[in-house]
């Protein structure tokens, strides 16, 4: 679903909003989002958010750095540059901030993929589970490849701006 979506979708919003509904209406998760990095301001925030609880996670800002609000798996996903995977949110302590949010969603799991642009993490790929441990190799592997997947289409999407940009340019 995924990878069609990549050929249909010439947009970064559109893709962004289709690959978070397709991972709830087809992966079995409960919520979605992809969150874009601002390196000056150090932060990662929600560009799109899809399924339970959307409207409670659009606004959030994730710091970057190593703080308390800095340990869930997003924050670690573009700090580490890899996948990072929290089985059971209630008893993981870099949670703590976040407790409160997971626990009014019954969310119990959580994995991050970083999606790299130009050799940098330039989003975070989120996905919760209402299930305690629901991530498994299996899972990891597929949610990896979505990131592959992602990066490049990010790559593919600014390559075809780039070449919008110089057809206007020569017409101009």
């Amino acid at each position: 679903q995924i990878n069609q979506c990549i050929v249909r979708v010439d947009n970064r919003e559109g893709l962004f909003d289709q690959i978070c509904k397709i991972a709830v209406d087809f992966g079995k998760f409960h919520l979605a989002w992809i969150g874009t990095v601002d390196e000056k301001a150090r932060i990662i925030t929600p560009a799109s958010v899809y399924g339970a609880g959307a409207d409670l996670i659009r606004n959030i800002q994730i710091p970057t750095d190593d703080v308390p609000k800095g340990q869930g798996p997003s924050a670690r996903a573009y700090r580490e540059k890899k996948t990072v995977v929290c089985h059971d949110i209630r008893n993981d302590p870099g949670m703590g901030p976040w407790i409160m949010l997971a626990d009014q969603l019954s969310y119990q799991s959580a994995a991050s993929v970083p999606v790299f642009f130009n050799g940098q993490v330039a989003c975070i790929y989120a996905v919760y589970s209402v299930e305690r441990d629901f991530f498994d190799e299996e899972e990891i592997q597929l949610l990896n490849e979505v990131g592959l997947d992602l990066s490049f289409a990010l790559e593919v999407l600014h390559r075809e701006q780039e070449r919008r940009d110089a057809v206007q340019q020569l017409q101009q």
